[in-house]
């Protein structure tokens, strides 16, 4: 049975993401910098917002009608599309906007970079691998004998 708190925290997570797009969290120069780079917006933010609303949806259902069939499959599903793409990101580098944290005056050197995007996609990856487990783990049930 997935936590109450699960839709809330997964649609405030979308509503982050549209934020700090449309409104921003940084601003240089009356222009709003994007934690996430504008160029992310064509296919894989849709995407990660998809598996957010997965999530949510799975999760109230879920807590509703039962772990069935369906609320199983959106609830390993949603971390997948959510959290999937945007561990390859990290990995490709390619999350985080560098101009970002140029905005509040962290001067991330440029041979750092790659292990930033290591650590920042080992914990995306993590973060999927111990969601996926506890969801399958927390499902299982014992065929009767």
């Amino acid at each position: 049975m997935p936590s109450r708190f699960t839709p809330v925290v997964a649609l405030a997570v979308a509503v982050l993401i549209v934020w700090q797009q449309v409104v921003g969290l940084a601003w240089m120069q009356n222009r709003v910098v994007p934690l996430l780079p504008v160029g992310l917006w064509r296919a894989w933010i849709p995407m990660i917002l998809l598996g957010l609303l997965v999530t949510a949806v799975s999760a109230i259902i879920a807590r509703r009608r039962g772990s069935g069939t369906w609320a199983l499959a959106g609830r390993v599903a949603g971390p997948v599309l959510a959290l999937g793409p945007a561990t390859v990101l990290a990995f490709q580098g390619r999350l985080v906007d560098p101009l970002f944290l140029w905005t509040y005056g962290l001067d991330v050197p440029t041979y750092t970079w790659p292990v930033v995007d290591v650590v920042l996609g080992t914990l995306l990856a993590t973060a999927l691998a111990a969601t996926t487990a506890r969801t399958l783990a927390r499902t299982h049930r014992p065929t009767p004998a």
